[in-house]
Order: C-alpha cells, then structure tokens, then sequence
C-alpha cells in the first residue's frame, strides 16, 4: 500500500476547506455565482498557505457542471478528471523549469484551441516571477485579451518581481499566514483521523515552529510521527526535527547572561551543539525570547507559549529590565547579520554572550546619568538661605522636588493597567472562530437528504447505505488480520498487476486505502464516490473478493465508501466508545444513519424488482412488437 503524506491527503478540495483565508474564497464563490468570471488572476503570498489549491479548486468549480453555491461537487467526472490529471484542459506549468519565451509562445499557439472535455482551459503558472523578461512580453498581449474560453492564473511567492504591466491586467488576491490557532485546530484534526496520538505541547510546538504555513506543520507532523515511537508525538520528538530550543535551556541560558556568567552560557551552547543544535537557530530562538518577554511585560500578560508558565520563567521577568532587553535583542541581532557570512559562526555568538554578560557598564550609567539632576536643585538652596528670610523658598523648591516622584508612580500604573486588557479580548476573540464552522457541515446534509431523496428514484440514486456492516467491522475488528493485511498490502498489488486474471482490477486495489477490518471483512476507502462505485460493481467485487480470498487463504469480502465518509463514521464511534468508557459500558456500538451523494453499493431489492419488471415488459414488447403498432 503506497503511502500518502499528510499535506498531499488533506489537501483542500473545496473552499470550505481553506483556512483562514476567507476574503478570498468568498470573492471567487460570489464571482461564480453571478457569472463575474475574469480572465486573470493573481495569487501572491508566503509558501503553503493555500495558492495552487485553491487554484485548482476553482478550476473544478468553474467547469464544474453541478456547480452549487460556487462550490465544487466533487463527485461528477469532470470534478474527479480535474483532480487526478486526466482532464488536459486545466494545465499546471511550473514557471520555473518553463521559464524561456519559446515556452510562452508554444502557449500562446496552443491557447487558440477550444477545450475538449470541460467548459474552460484554465491555465495554472505556479512560481510566474521566475519567467524571463522576453518571456513575460511575450505572455503580455495574449493575458490581455485571451480566448473566451481561457482563464489564466499566476501564483508568485514573489510579487514585486513581476512587471507592473501584469499586474495591472489581473486581478490580485494577497494570501496571509495562517494563525497559530488555526494550524492548531487543522493539526488537531488530522491527529485524530489518523489516530496519532500528541501532546498538547508537542501540537503548540508544531504550530509555532511552521510560523503561519499549514504545508510545513503537516510536514512537521509527518516527519514527528516517523520519528516518534508506537504513534505518540511528545515535545521533545518535535523539538529534536525542528532544532527549536527548548524552553528550558532558553531560560537557562538568560539567567546565566544575566548573571553575567557567560562561561556557564557558551558551556550550554556547547551541548546544544553537541545534540545537533545549528547556530542560527540558537540565535533566531534567543531574539524571539527576549521578544516575548518584551511583549509580556509591557503589552499584555500572556503565557500561554510552550514553557511561560513556570516559576523560573515568571522569576526572569521580574530580573530583566526594558533596557536590558533592548540591548540584549541589539547584539544579538548585530551579531546574526555579521556572522551570515562568515566562516566560524560559533565566534560570534560567544563574543554576542560576552557582550551581554558584561552589563557592569550599564549599571554605571544609570545612576551617573540620575545623579546630576538633584545637584542643581540642592544648590539653589544654600544661597537662598544666606539672603533675608528665604524660608518660602526652600520649601518651594521640595515641592518641585516631591512633584518629581509622581511620575515613577505613573510610569508603573500603566502596566498596572494594560496587563488585565489582553486577558479580557482574548477569549472572545478564540471562542467564536472555533463554534460557527463546525455547524454548518451538520446542517447542509440533513437539507441535501430532505431534497434529493423523494426527488429521484431508487434506480436513479442510492444515496442512503445502513452502516450496521460498518458497526459490525469496527466492534470485532481483529487486530491481527490487520496487521497481516498491512504488512503484505504491497504484494498483494504486486501480484494482481503481473497475474493475466486478476490485473483487471489492479488500478482499483493500488488506488485503494485499506482502513481497518475483522476477521474475514475489510474496509476500504476511496478519494471519490464514482471510484468506490466502479469497485463495488458485482464483476469487480466479486473478482477482488476471489482475488484476496486466495490470497489470504481465507475468505474475505469488502466494502467501499469515501474517505470523508469513512472519517465522519470513525470520528463518531471513537466518540461513543470513550462515552461508554466514561460510563462502565461494555455494549457493541451502532452508528447512525450516513447519506452519501451517489454512492451505490450494495443492489437494493427494490431496485432488482423494478429491474425484474422491465425485463419482463421488455421481453413482451420483443415477443408482439410485430403485432403492435406504437402511436
């Protein structure tokens, strides 16, 4: 069974899917809607936020013939086409590679000719600021005025480095970073489907380290699982991929340069240099330290990071000054840009740990610098005391004196102040966000149910399957067929693609994802409903239960449904199992009903009577068609 990382398989297929992004996809959905269709568009922003998928999202929604609220089906054959590449009107050049004029001027002839298969050619040119001069002059006219039937769409890491004269003939969509919480709630969810189990400090450590791009916290996810063992991701096991510091040795590491023992601070680099730790990272991890502890003292009072609520940490706060922060954020920034090219980088951050470390100087200008303040005012003093009752005057002047001090007073109110604000904004802000989106996926199906079911016959659409089989699989699955199944997935596939009987069905056992089963039934998963329907056909079904069988040497059948489909159903029996755990039960557990779009897998016995009686009407009409005369 080939495997599938995990930014490949979670990857958006419709709007709906997309994080945080929704000034765009809400555009391009209401631009479907009302036929605003443009010819040209641009994606610009950071790596893996979402431009190339949702390029390829709306090329399925703009030819999609189902389209419905500006959303793809992704179900229809043009939406399954579009999506596995066999549809060749949505093209996908990589600017890169293609970067020459003679590319551009082979598009430019093949753009005159009509699509084939779908309504629009959309043409996807992924990293366009890599095109040459001579070649964006030769794309110039044709993105101008294009054909009826083309639609370009440019994506760039890199704006500013395509010509304004471009940019002025497409529409410009600006993609952000994802927050932090997003990423979170996306990882969360992916853990659970896949059942990995992680840390809540291992997940905010994923989040923080992919700095806003949900393809490098999948990423990050996938390389922490083969690095972790028995499927359990701690801190430590995304600390070691990432080269991220710990909180810890950050701590560490302050109290010591604060301390001004820079000894015991180059002594602890070398241990993180000596378990693989690089030293720009060192240095990336210190400044946003001290950054942090910045915006917590004087902003707003958050410790909710990885590592900020502990005592040490909140003991460091109180030790470190405003202006040592600054000075501190100050050398070592230096420090980083000086050592970019430089040969022996460790020099650097120890001469930057010396700095920091020697803060006697510092120490010995703030009280030189406050002292010659009171000086002129404590002069004044003795020469009016020598002149005729200068009583008043004195005491003037230790009124200008005490008038002074407020101000140290104020200075501290403040952060008094500011402190509890942030605490009050930000459960607003994280409650709502994680409610609303997952209400509208419970609602849209039970209205889909309602209209399409009494609307179509059963022969036309059995859309509505008992999941009681499913329930059955998943209450006896047998753990060690499972692991049987899993271990000889590859020769079984292997086998059925050299066997002259049985390389039929080869395709569907390869594009298959086998997901759990019981002693003799399997589960099986697709990424689309016209897939599992071609595999449940009885020629097809029959030939892979035969096929296995021998294979196994025992007897198996399957079943198929969508990938989707197959998360919705396991999310909810995890669900009710740890329910009945939380309650003592012990009982088998039944799961509801589940409304699939299309999805025909087993032959309804409705659906063989009526096919029954048109066989039988048909073979009358074939014994007295000549006896018959049809008005």
């Amino acid at each position: 069974m080939s495997y599938k990382a995990l930014y490949r398989k979670y990857r958006p297929q419709s709007f709906s899917e997309v994080f945080d992004q929704e000034h765009i996809t809400r555009t391009l959905k209401n631009a479907l809607m009302e036929g605003k269709v443009t010819h040209a568009y641009l994606f610009s922003g950071p790596r893996g936020i979402g431009k190339t998928s949702v390029a390829k999202i709306f090329a399925k929604a703009v030819n999609c013939p189902h389209n419905m609220s500006g959303e793809p089906c992704n179900s229809c054959d043009t939406c399954y086409g579009i999506q596995n590449g066999s549809i060749t009107d949505v093209i996908e050049i990589d600017a890169a590679s293609n970067n020459g004029v003679d590319e551009i001027r082979d598009l430019r002839e093949k753009v005159k000719y009509l699509p084939s298969q779908c309504k629009y050619k959309v043409y996807i040119i992924d990293e366009v600021h890599m095109l040459t001069t001579a070649a964006f002059n030769a794309l110039l006219k044709t993105l101008e005025e294009p054909p009826k039937h083309v639609i370009f769409i440019l994506c760039t890491t890199e704006p500013q480095k395509i010509p304004a004269t471009i940019q002025s003939r497409c529409q410009r969509f600006e993609f952000h970073l994802i927050s932090q919480e997003e990423i979170e709630k996306r990882l969360t969810e992916v853990a659970r489907n896949e059942f990995i189990k992680i840390d809540d400090e291992a997940l905010k450590a994923l989040a923080e380290v992919s700095e806003g791009g949900m393809r490098d916290a999948l990423s990050l996810l996938d390389q922490a699982l083969a690095y972790s063992t028995e499927s359990h991701i701690t801190l430590d096991d995304v600390l070691s991929i990432s080269g991220k510091l710990s909180s810890n040795s950050l701590i560490k590491i302050a109290n010591d340069l604060n301390n001004g023992s820079a000894l015991n601070a180059i002594n602890e680099i070398d241990n993180l240099l000596r378990i693989g730790k690089e030293i720009p990272k060192i240095m990336t991890s210190l400044i946003t330290f001290y950054k942090d502890i910045l915006v917590i003292k004087n902003v707003k009072k958050d410790l909710t990071k990885v590592g900020y609520d502990t005592e040490e940490f909140k003991q460091l706060l109180t030790r470190l000054s405003n202006r040592d922060l600054y000075r501190n954020i100050d050398i070592l920034s230096e420090s980083m840009s000086e050592m970019r090219y430089a040969s022996n980088q460790r020099l650097y951050i120890e001469l930057a740990f010396i700095k920091i470390a020697d803060n006697e100087r510092v120490k010995e200008e703030v009280p030189e610098f406050i002292k010659p303040e009171p000086k002129p005012i404590s002069e004044p003093k003795v020469e009016k005391k020598e002149e005729v009752k200068p009583v008043e005057q004195p005491k003037e002047i230790k009124r200008e004196e005490w008038v002074i001090e407020p101000p140290v007073v104020e200075e501290k109110n403040p952060i008094l102040e500011l402190n509890p604000e942030p605490a009050k904004e930000e459960p607003k802000v994280e409650v709502k966000p994680e409610f609303k989106p997952e209400v509208k996926p419970i609602i849209e199906p039970v209205k889909e149910e309602v209209k399409t079911e009494p609307v179509k016959s059963i022969a036309e659409e059995l859309g509505t399957f008992n999941p009681s089989l499913i329930s059955n699989v998943l209450n006896h699955a047998s753990k060690p067929f499972k692991e049987t199944i899993i271990s000889s997935w590859k020769e079984l596939i292997r086998k059925a693609k050299i066997n002259d009987e049985y390389n039929k069905i080869y395709m569907l056992l390869n594009d298959a994802q086998f997901k759990t089963c019981s002693t003799d039934f399997l589960i099986l998963t697709y990424d689309n409903v016209p897939t599992c329907n071609l595999a449940m056909k009885k020629e097809n079904k029959s030939l892979i239960s035969k096929y296995m069988s021998e294979f196994f040497n025992t007897k198996v059948d399957f079943i198929t449904i969508p990938e989707n489909t197959w998360n919705e159903m396991s999310n909810e029996f995890i669900k009710k199992y740890r329910e009945n755990m939380a309650k003592g039960l012990r009982e088998d557990i039944t799961l509801s009903q589940a409304f699939v779009k299309g999805l025909r897998i087993e032959a309804d016995s409705q659906i063989e009577k009526e096919e029954k009686k048109d066989d039988k009407y048909q073979d009358l009409m074939d014994t007295f068609k000549d006896f018959m005369e049809i008005k």
